[in-house]
């Protein structure tokens, strides 16, 4: 694989609250450590995204830790954006869903600005791989990668080619799903309930470069076509990197709008 096929993604630190890091070391405050045993929990599907966490007076009689050295612990627990806290009704483990299109990444504006073009989706294939590339120096704790490749059409105007790189020791059970089962499916949400994998914290990067050949063949473009290379490098519980993405964008005339992705 080329280096223009690669592309230049650089090894990437997470930015996990350094209080609760500390905790995860062995060290820091007492609350930290508690919020560290309440994620071990959640990241082990003791309780999935949307679910309630038991009162604090019951998490405090569990653990064996003052009522408030719990409340610092699930305040430290909000600021990571890993559990949410509804006044009057509870705290519930985060999820990333929020109305689609503001997850959306893929906002191409019609002619004159007014509306945002649909888009479409269709698996193009799911495997395995151990293959090298940016995917692993951003996942650098896996050893092999379930990859997924899309074509995305805009609008009936032009198609986007895009890939997942997924982490195999969390994942793997997605190569028993037919690819067509998740045509058209928002994928951020569905590895959230499937997996327990939400997208807590989104980085993008760009930049424009020659599109491999490969994709040209899949979009229809002729070989030797510029567009739009993006990488979307998604973060997890503990900011751990859980998603790498990379598209290619043909060249367009259509306004690409840019939201939040919670950064």
């Amino acid at each position: 694989m080329s280096e223009q096929d690669t592309g230049g993604v650089v090894p990437f630190q997470g930015r996990a609250n350094p209080r609760r890091r500390a905790a995860a070391e062995g060290g820091g405050p007492k609350y930290g450590q508690v919020a560290n045993r309440i994620l071990r929990q959640i990241e082990g599907g003791v309780w999935k995204p949307g679910d309630q966490l038991p009162s604090e007076a019951d998490l405090a009689k569990s653990m064996e830790v003052s009522l408030g050295t719990v409340q610092k612990a699930l305040q430290l627990l909000v600021e990571d954006r890993v559990v949410v806290r509804q006044h009057g009704r509870g705290t519930f483990v985060g999820t990333s869903r929020t109305p689609e299109e503001a997850l959306r990444h893929f906002r191409f504006l019609s002619e004159g600005g007014d509306r945002l073009l649909p888009v479409f989706s269709t698996v193009l294939g799911i495997a395995e791989t151990t293959e090298p590339g940016p995917w692993s120096h951003f996942l650098k704790d896996e050893s092999s990668f379930v990859t997924l490749r899309r074509r995305l059409s805009v609008g009936g105007e032009f198609d986007v080619y895009s890939e997942f790189y997924l982490p195999g020791s969390r994942v793997r059970t997605l190569l028993d799903i037919p690819p067509d089962e998740l045509d058209g499916v928002l994928l951020r949400d569905f590895l959230a309930e499937r997996f327990n994998l939400p997208t807590l914290r989104m980085e993008q990067r760009m930049q424009c470069g020659l599109i491999p050949p490969r994709v040209c063949n899949l979009i229809n473009l002729p070989r030797g076509s510029f567009g739009l290379i993006w990488h979307l490098l998604g973060y997890s519980y503990r900011d751990a990197p859980a998603i790498f993405q990379r598209a290619y964008v043909p060249p367009t005339d259509r306004a690409l709008q840019i939201v939040d992705a919670g950064g």
